[in-house]
């Protein structure tokens, strides 16, 4: 077999009903890397638009309780987590051997615990709504717009636990493409009850509650009809519970549970400690920040999650040397494809912020700096989580995350408490604990269940980092020869550097093999030279 068909081999899947054949691997992953792209694209425009036309209506200390309770909803899914968040796992699992009646019963069993679960949470998050004001900071006068606020972005949260397991069917036959369209239409659906509303009432907090209610109902809609047209044989029935089933799947999604606890003090105590340390205008300006650390993390989310059956499929096949060099390979090129935007982010990070928020803001460069720098090292090794989900290996990690966590906590609280840093104590707490987390604990973890060395992956992202310094190092170089304070400078900077880069990197940065890969998946690749080749 020589490398064209590895290769090609390597993204297929299992080869029954269920998983995509090699054919249409190729054309899933060039399909779903487009759409990958079109869905960071539009969120990256949407919002630079609306968060200072939230900012500009609401002010800055209001947009701050809006970061405030989206961390509160994160919160929550610590509890949630235990019956939502293995269930795709367990599905998959068995599609992937033909099993379906199995997997069938995986996902009713989980559907109906949902429901229940729904029951209980609902007057749970009208009690912390009702007490909210009392647990954090809040601006004057603004105490029933943030109970309102609180409720309704809770509300919007039910959706969701319902969609997550939902989207299995996109999974299975990697329609990623369908997934980022309804991400789409959940961004449109908030956007525009937003602007509406704003338009014909005094605008108010409550209001944006409506519009996370408003986006997630229109994607939970569109999910279920996804998976009713994608995997019609495995949509599930409200009523069956297997309790044997329910137990094995929440006996992993406990150790799922305590994974999320580090990932809650990961990623949800910042707004928290800011809060109560320097008050909700703070709150605001991380916030912002935060924003765009989410953006970049739903990207490499979605490029992540593209691995993930194909981690399954390799596992349930037992081919462990490929699960190694598929991870390796996703490894690299998730670096890779983070290293450019993000050079180019923390390079042109200073007209861009003034640009976008406003001179006064320029002063936050040396946290967004921070909190995104670091990103393309801790994004590369996501694809590696889904190893510990295929092996059914999530304690240790869970352990690891939870003191990773605490770490941070503990730094964050000390260094803005007993320092002057302020926010960039937040930021250098963040830095060092994801450090520790993705780039020291997860390569090391992920080789120790497959018996092997953590090297592959680690050499994976070395062209990354000298991809990144060189991007950043020349974008914040044009920024000191030229005037680009303009929309229009700096996004036509922007492009012509980006394209500079991307072909030094796709020059430089690949080998023979990368590049004849990209080649063989390209959307523009004409269908009958790709089935000659397979």
């Amino acid at each position: 077999m020589d490398n064209t068909e590895q290769l090609e081999e390597e993204i297929g899947a299992a080869g029954d009903e269920n998983v995509s054949t090699t054919a249409e691997g190729k054309k899933r992953f060039a399909q779903n890397t487009a759409s990958s792209i079109t869905f960071f694209a539009y969120t990256a425009v949407t919002s630079l638009l609306m968060v200072p036309y939230l900012i500009g209506r609401l002010g800055v200390a209001n947009y701050g309780m809006i970061t405030l309770a989206n961390q509160f909803i994160s919160i929550t899914q610590v509890i949630t987590v235990v019956i939502v968040g293995t269930v795709t796992r367990f599905v998959m699992l068995h599609a992937a051997k033909g099993d379906n009646e199995t997997a069938k019963r995986y996902f009713s069993t989980q559907y109906t615990a949902i429901v229940y679960l729904v029951a209980i949470l609902l007057p749970a998050a009208g009690a912390i709504s009702y007490f909210a004001p009392s647990l954090v900071k809040i601006p004057p006068g603004q105490k029933l717009n943030t109970q309102l606020l609180f409720f309704f972005c809770y509300v919007a949260f039910v959706p969701s636990l319902f969609i997550s397991p939902l989207q299995v069917g996109q999974y299975i036959k990697q329609r990623f493409d369908v997934r980022n369209l309804l991400e789409m239409t959940n961004q449109a659906f908030r956007y525009d009850t937003w602007i509406l509303l704003f338009a014909v009432m005094s605008p108010a907090l409550w209001q944006v509650g409506i519009g996370y209610v408003a986006g997630a109902s229109a994607a939970l809609i569109g999910t279920w009809i996804s998976l009713v047209k994608l995997t019609p044989q495995l949509k599930p029935k409200f009523g069956i519970f297997d309790k044997r089933k329910f137990y094995e799947m929440t006996q992993m999604g406990g150790w799922v549970s305590v994974n999320q606890v580090g990932s809650m003090l990961y990623l949800s105590v910042d707004a928290l400690v800011i809060n109560r340390l320097m008050g909700p205008a703070s709150v605001g300006k991380y916030g912002t920040l935060l924003g765009l650390l989410a953006m970049l993390r739903v990207m490499s989310g979605l490029m992540s999650g593209m691995m993930m059956p194909l981690t399954i499929s390799y596992f349930a096949r037992n081919d462990i040397p490929g699960l190694i060099r598929n991870s390796a390979k996703a490894v690299k090129f998730m670096s890779l494809g983070m290293a450019v935007p993000l050079g180019l982010t923390c390079g042109l990070v200073i007209p861009f912020i003034t640009w976008w928020l406003g001179p006064e803001f320029a002063s936050l460069w040396p946290v967004a700096w921070l909190l995104l720098a670091p990103q393309v090292w801790n994004s590369s090794m996501e694809p590696l989580f889904a190893i510990n989900n295929a092996a059914n290996k999530v304690a240790i990690p869970g352990v690891a995350a939870v003191v990773g966590g605490l770490i941070k906590l503990i730094l964050a609280i000390v260094l803005v408490k007993y320092t002057r840093m302020g926010l960039v104590g937040v930021a250098l707490a963040n830095l060092i604990a994801f450090g520790l987390k993705n780039i020291v604990f997860t390569p090391i973890y992920a080789a120790h269940i497959l018996n092997s060395s953590s090297m592959p992956f680690y050499k994976a992202t070395i062209p990354s980092i000298l991809v990144f310094a060189v991007t950043a190092g020349g974008a914040w170089w044009v920024t000191q020869i030229l005037d680009i304070s303009t929309f229009v400078r700096i996004v036509g900077t922007g492009l012509v550097l980006l394209l500079f880069f991307g072909l030094l990197v796709y020059r430089f940065a690949m080998n023979d093999e990368d590049r004849r890969f990209l080649d063989q998946v390209a959307p523009w690749k004409k269908k009958g030279s790709a089935a000659k080749q397979i």
